[in-house]
Formats: C-alpha cells, structure tokens, sequence
C-alpha cells in the first residue's frame, strides 16, 4: 500500500521547493533558485499560499547573508519585521500562560514552533508562528484546563470530553482573539496514557520570553517535526523542511539515531519519518546517516501504519471525490483513528469505546457532510452553493 515516491499531495510544490532552495541553500545555489522564482512568479500578483509566505523571512535572510543587492529585498524585509514584530508579542502572550500553569504546579512544554525558535533559530523572525502549542501531562490536564478558564481561555468545542478521550489536543481562544492550542498529548496518532513519557523524560529547558518551560530535546523534535510535516494540509505544511535542518544544523551530533528509528517503530510513524528524512537527504543533501534509512525502509509497516499513510497523502482532488469522501468516511480517517485510540487497550475495553468514538466522529464530519450533501444538491440544480 507505499505509494510511488513523489505521488503524494503533501510534497512541496515548484514553487515553494524553489522558495526553499533560495532560503536554505548558499551562495551561487541560493541565488540561481532565488532568479529562477522571480523569473517564473510575480511577487505582488502570485497566488502565494500561506505555506510560502512563510518562506520570505529565510529568502530575506539569505538575500542579506550572501549580500545580494535584490529589488524585492525591501519587501521581503518588510515580511520579515511583520513576522519579527508578531513572534515577540506571541512568545510574551504564551509568556503569561506558561508562568500562570506552573503556578498551579503544572509541567509544560511547548512543540513546533515555540520549541523551535528560540533553541534552533538564530533570529526569532525566521520562523513564522500563528499561535502557541503547550503540551501538559496527561494526568495533569484537569488543574491546566481549570487554571486557563480561571484566567479567561475558553475551549472551542461543546463536546470537551470526547475530546479529551480521542484527540490529542484542542485550541483555547481568550477575549483578546488570541488562541493556544492545548496539547495532551504530542503526537496524534499516539493517544496511550505512556505515549509521552519519553518526551517527558529527555525534554530539555527551554527560555520564553519571561518564562521557563521545556521543549522535546533533539531527537524527539526532530521526529516530532518529520511526522508532523508529512501529512497534506489546507494549508501547506512546508515549514517542517526548514525547522528539520535547523535541527540538523545545530544539533546533528545531539541526535540519537538508533533512539529515532526505535521510537518511531514503537509509535507506528515510521513510514512518514523515512519518506521525509529521505527527501531531505536527496533534496537539500542533509546529514542523514544511511544506517538510519535502511533500518527504517527495512522494517515493514502495519496495515493501519499504512492506510494512514494512504489517506493523510491525498489532496483535494482525492478529498473532493463523492467517492474518495465515502471512503474516507468508512474506511479512512475513522478506521485509522479508532485503531489508534484502541491501542494498547483490551478487547472489552476497545468495544467500550466504540459506540463513543463513533458518536464523536459523527459529530465531527457532520458540518461537512451537510455542506457535501448542499453542494451536490445545489450542483443538481444548478443554483450556486451558498457560503
């Protein structure tokens, strides 16, 4: 059930893979990519998705590095102090949360990008970030969720403890319109009470703003950051190449790869960690030690490991299909997710479950499935399909 090499929706598109190469490459490679986007886009009028947006502060960056005197550097500078200006208000915002659960005696640690910047990033402007992620223990996600309401954040979702049972996280907006997203878990396809205590147990401290908290130390972020990119997204998902070689770039010699390997076996990702750590060794020649590769194209996945991988591949045709969203419905995503949550769990306990998982995932597809079922019907009417 692999896919051919290169078919899947989430790779990045020429467009951005040569926004890539113009940021993260050097000299003469940086600046021929650099040449070749601005020959084949324009700047002001492409249809430049958010993922490569996101790119202009590394491009600008590099542009300064490699002293390139470039026509579109006063704008790229302006993208990055947009990008500047936003990640030193956002990092004081999380500031105040993290200190406000510690002082309620919860542990934190922050993933993705709030881990990311201050360790991996020379320049708190590179790394473009919406919002925070906070991972708290398990056990301790009671006291964090009564603390955050204590202090003005409030759940987006009705049904919170389904939630909590099935997912692995969940975003909390305050009256500001800021958001956080609430992490119980790290990984969502790895919900078992243990699924964190490696992270917990190797985590490293980590400085925001005024605060201390923890991040995943090197080999734990970087398979957090592989797995985490190589799944298609609305939006574009293509910051994982940059934060992975950051990673590399600064903590290579840190990285446990054995460990790596075994923990990606042990959590049933494997699959994406070869398909991303393979790109990065024949894309952007990373530090990638070929032991690693043949160990993990050696090991031979599950079938859930890769039927996740089949549907967390499609794109918006595959999506958009009547048939596609039948199959995904019956068979995909659910499927997928009930194994995961199964995990580790007993038979009785499993079938427990399973009148709960399925009243939480009809929960959530049912918006979708009524604006489906709008659209079709509209389309057979020819009327247009309201917003």
């Amino acid at each position: 059930m692999r896919q051919a090499r290169g078919t899947e929706a989430f790779w990045p598109t020429e467009s951005q893979e040569l926004l890539l190469k113009a940021a993260l490459l050097r000299g003469p490679a940086a600046q021929a990519a650099w040449r070749q986007w601005t020959a084949r886009y324009d700047f002001f009028n492409h249809p430049s998705e958010l993922g490569s947006f996101r790119l202009f502060p590394l491009v600008y960056k590099r542009l300064v590095a490699d002293r390139v005197d470039d026509p579109l550097r006063p704008r790229l500078k302006g993208v990055y102090r947009y990008w500047w200006s936003s990640n030193h208000r956002l990092f004081g915002a999380a500031a105040a949360v993290l200190q406000d659960l510690q002082d309620a005696g919860v542990r934190t640690m922050v993933l993705k990008g709030a881990a990311l910047c201050p360790v991996y990033y020379a320049d708190v402007g590179t790394r473009p970030m919406s919002d925070v992620d906070v991972l708290v223990p398990v056990e301790q996600l009671a006291s964090a969720l009564a603390r955050l309401r204590q202090s003005g954040w409030r759940t987006m979702t009705a049904q919170l403890d389904d939630v909590i049972r099935f997912q692995h996280s969940t975003p909390l907006v305050n009256d500001t319109g800021r958001q956080i997203d609430l992490h119980w878990h790290a990984f969502r396809e790895c919900l078992r009470s243990d699924s964190d205590d490696e992270l917990w147990n190797t985590a490293v401290p980590v400085q925001i703003a005024q605060a201390s908290s923890l991040a995943p130390d090197p080999t734990m972020a970087l398979l957090h950051v592989v797995v985490h990119g190589i799944r298609w997204s609305p939006e574009p998902s293509v910051r994982w190449i940059p934060d992975t070689l950051a990673i590399l770039a600064r903590g290579a010699s840190a990285i446990d790869w054995p460990r790596l390997a075994q923990q990606a076996f042990l959590r049933g990702i494997s699959i994406r960690l070869c398909a991303g750590l393979t790109y990065l060794r024949d894309r952007f020649d990373a530090p990638i030690p070929t032991g690693t590769l043949s160990t993990l194209r050696a090991f031979r996945p599950s079938i859930m490991e890769q039927l996740e991988y089949r549907y967390f591949s499609q794109g918006p045709a595959e999506r958009h299909r009547v048939l596609g969203r039948i199959e995904r419905v019956l068979a995909g995503e659910p499927l997928v997710g009930y194994l995961r949550w199964a995990s580790g769990k007993s038979m009785p306990q499993a079938l427990a479950g399973l009148p709960a998982f399925v009243r939480h995932r009809v929960r959530l597809v049912a918006p979708a499935a009524r604006r489906t079922m709008r659209g079709w019907a509209s389309r057979r009417r020819g009327t247009p399909v309201p917003g």
